[in-house]
């Protein structure tokens, strides 16, 4: 069976939106109705904040091509990132489109809105596309760095934000995130992964230190499918009337095609009625034959994954997982170590980077496969927000990503068993409380 599986896996013969699995979770009801009848009025606005069915009618992106022609370049710091992003800004023939979950009002954004401004003062179309929640942050002056972005559209800078934060929405879409960083550059540069735009993302926040990142700068056939999530994300954003997606399939070519990397980009949300990332990651992980390597800042997987993970360690397969050794968010940290006492009991081993925060989201199975992008191993990236991913088949760039892996152990440290189960019960319960309440929040 589990063979037969790999296979499936190996030749994609199965669509990426069958229902794998049934997408509620008795659990998390459970959890909701323990809510409400612990805490009746509370619990009821919880709900409405945070219980809410997602809205499926936004989206028009349809199933997730493989994209045959295509050429790579790994980038793993944010002086890198950046450096890359504004040299191809500066080229720019004919436009140029971003969209960011967060963008800081700091001297980075400053930098890249000028060159922005300038570009839009030769001609270039520039769209920019943030979201609204994320821009906000839960800081004082959030509301005013949402002003600030809107205002650039006096500059010639077409300007919208994906999840708008007025009164009216904000009940309906609170638990909602635009979590995608995509970066289209003249149909033929595209850029996906984990960087937003912001100070910290080079390294310059005190408390978290050195930030370690996945992004990837790409170039071939897969811009076109960058460029076209980009365009429906736009649209929804404005409200538009979504074209017919047959149409406009193929319209898009890039002006460069080279390379010959595979690469299938997949496009998950509340707007998809099955958990398109989740199932990929479900099909790589049992597809794995001698070895798994996992690198997420926060670990909260759905019971069908962390059953797959169980199960291929069983089989032996080599399964080792990086996560921070500090909290960004210290509840979901709470609830990233949680999980791991089960997987230690089967034999993962678990690391904690420590030079600095580590924020790459992704996994490598054997030498044949990779998946990275914006999605985070855990349910709310599986379910509740918009994310983008890209699954990389050739044996060059997956040893490439290995080779960084391994240069990561060198600066992290194994988390015993032993030192595990040595936690104090403070420790243990504060877990226990933070896994429980993950589903909801």
């Amino acid at each position: 069976m589990r063979d037969e599986i790999c296979n499936l896996c190996n030749q994609c013969h199965i669509r990426s939106d069958d229902p794998v699995f049934p997408e509620k979770n008795p659990r998390a009801i459970w959890e909701w109705l323990l809510l409400l009848f612990a805490l009746p009025g509370i619990g009821i606005v919880i709900y409405l904040l945070f219980g809410t069915e997602p809205v499926h009618e936004r989206s028009r992106y349809t199933e997730p091509r493989l994209f045959e022609h295509n050429k790579i370049e790994i980038i793993t710091r944010g002086l890198d990132k950046f450096a890359n992003l504004f040299e191809d800004i500066k080229n720019a023939q004919t436009s140029i489109d971003l969209e960011y979950y967060i963008i800081r009002r700091d001297f980075l954004s400053y930098e890249l809105i000028s060159l922005l401004k300038e570009k839009a003062s030769e001609g270039v179309r520039i769209r920019l596309l943030y979201d609204g929640m994320g821009c906000l942050g839960g800081s004082v002056l959030g509301r005013r760095n949402l002003q600030w972005l809107k205002n650039l559209k006096q500059s010639g800078i077409e300007v919208s934000d994906f999840f708008s934060c007025s009164l009216r929405q904000l009940p309906l879409r609170l638990n909602y995130r635009n979590h995608r960083k995509i970066a289209v550059i003249d149909n033929c540069i595209g850029y996906l992964g984990g960087f937003n735009i912001g100070r910290e993302y080079l390294g310059l926040n005190k408390k978290l230190g050195c930030w370690r990142d996945t992004h990837l700068r790409i170039t071939g056939d897969s811009v076109q499918g960058l460029s076209e999530q980009f365009d429906s994300d736009w649209e929804s954003a404005a409200n538009k009337q979504f074209p017919d997606i047959h149409r406009s399939v193929g319209t898009k070519k890039p002006a460069c095609e080279n390379g010959n990397t595979k690469i299938r980009l997949l496009a998950g949300g509340p707007d998809r009625r099955v958990q398109t990332i989740r199932n990929h990651f479900f099909r790589i992980i049992v597809g794995a034959t001698h070895s798994l390597d996992i690198q997420t800042p926060y670990f909260i997987p759905d019971e069908s994954i962390l059953c797959a993970l169980l199960c291929a360690a069983q089989h032996g397969v080599r399964i080792r997982i990086m996560i921070p050794c500090k909290p960004d968010h210290p509840v979901v940290y709470q609830a990233t170590l949680s999980y791991l006492g089960e997987l230690l009991a089967a034999g993962v081993e678990c690391y904690q980077y420590q030079e600095g925060f580590l924020h790459a989201k992704g996994i490598i199975a054997d030498d044949a496969v990779m998946s990275f992008g914006t999605a985070n191993m855990d349910v709310r990236s599986f379910l509740l927000n918009y994310e983008i991913n890209a699954v990389i088949y050739g044996r060059e760039e997956v040893g490439q990503m290995r080779e960084q892996f391994e240069r990561d152990l060198l600066r992290s440290v194994r988390l015993t068993r032993e030192a595990y189960d040595a936690r104090n019960i403070v420790t243990k319960a504060r877990e226990c409380l933070a896994r429980l309440l993950s589903p909801i929040l």
